[in-house]
């Protein structure tokens, strides 16, 4: 469960924001996707929470069995 919980907030802060060098740049919902259910105010984006996720992304360690990152399906 706390797994999942890991994976869900990486996967929501890697789509909601990134930063191009040192400047934010926010994430524009595309027309035709839903708006997100999960309040940002609650937990607002800090550069280090992007940064976590980005390192997350990228680690195996959140598979089941420790081989294959999110970034090995997911461009």
């Amino acid at each position: 469960m706390r797994r999942n919980a890991i994976i869900l907030c990486c996967a929501a802060i890697g789509m909601m924001a990134c930063f191009v060098g040192r400047k934010f740049i926010a994430f524009i919902t595309p027309p035709d996707w839903p708006e997100p259910k999960y309040d940002f105010a609650k937990n607002p984006m800090t550069a280090e929470g992007i940064e976590l996720g980005r390192v997350l992304f990228y680690d195996p360690i959140l598979s089941a069995d420790n081989t294959i990152s999110c970034a090995s399906c997911h461009s």
